[in-house]
């Protein structure tokens, strides 16, 4: 037996047909401007080597911070927080000093200069053991973009813990 199919369901199935390719390709149509990005910078922080500082050592190191991003990070602020067996060893230029939270030494340095995508730049992290010193860290970086850090580590802001050779914590009997 042969069955008939009547015209209208065939516009009806065609419209269907239609209406469904059309949905599709909208979404990949639409898709570039729905997911472009805009241009930011993406900075990124190198790691400091680990040390085990005696008391009065001084540790004077280079970070090296690169922007993976599509735009210029414009200015950089750079924060370093060190525990109370360190400190810093001089106040540098362009950098503001206080203490926080459980006495933690902090400064923020207003970074002159200009990270294009791809390029990088140092910047010294230098401080000195204290004879107090015994399990510490040192707490530095940026944000992505460059502005003051929040709280947390990522690869922009990072955190080194270190435990100096001291006897701060031997008492004499």
């Amino acid at each position: 037996m042969r069955q008939r199919i009547r015209p209208s369901h065939l516009r009806t199935s065609a419209a269907f047909v239609a209406a469904a390719a059309i949905a599709a390709a909208v979404p990949a149509v639409a898709a570039p401007s729905a997911y472009a990005e805009e241009a930011a910078p993406a900075l990124v922080i190198s790691n400091l080597p680990s040390t085990s500082p005696k008391p009065g050592d001084v540790y004077d190191e280079n970070v090296v911070i690169t922007n993976n991003g599509t735009a210029a990070a414009d200015g950089v602020t750079f924060r370093v927080r060190l525990t109370r067996g360190l400190d810093f060893t001089e106040e540098a230029k362009g950098c503001s000093y206080s203490t926080v939270q459980d006495q933690v030494r902090q400064a923020v340095c207003e970074l002159d200069l200009t990270v294009e995508p791809g390029a990088s730049v140092e910047t010294p992290v230098r401080f000195k053991a204290l004879d107090s010193a015994l399990m510490e860290a040192v707490e530095y970086g940026t944000s992505a973009t460059g502005e003051t850090p929040g709280e947390g580590y990522d690869d922009s802001y990072r955190r080194m813990t270190l435990t100096a050779d001291s006897s701060a914590d031997l008492v004499a009997v």
